[in-house]
């Protein structure tokens, strides 16, 4: 069952949050994805596959 697996209190991030917020709570919190939630409510997924994809698109915007 999911609920045998699951993370009962993730940590989350507001919506109004910087993105160096969430990727510094993900770095020191070891996790790969971070909830985004608003009054209680789930929003989003913020995940290491995000930062990746701005990454490269700072890359080849830049790094030319």
């Amino acid at each position: 069952m999911v609920k045998d697996i699951m993370i009962e209190n993730p940590t989350t991030i507001s919506p109004d949050a910087t993105i160096m917020e969430a990727l510094q709570k993900m770095r020191e919190d070891g996790i790969g994805c971070l909830p985004v939630v608003q009054s209680d409510e789930l929003v989003g997924i913020i995940t290491e596959m995000d930062f990746l994809r701005v990454s490269i698109r700072l890359i080849e915007r830049f790094g030319k």
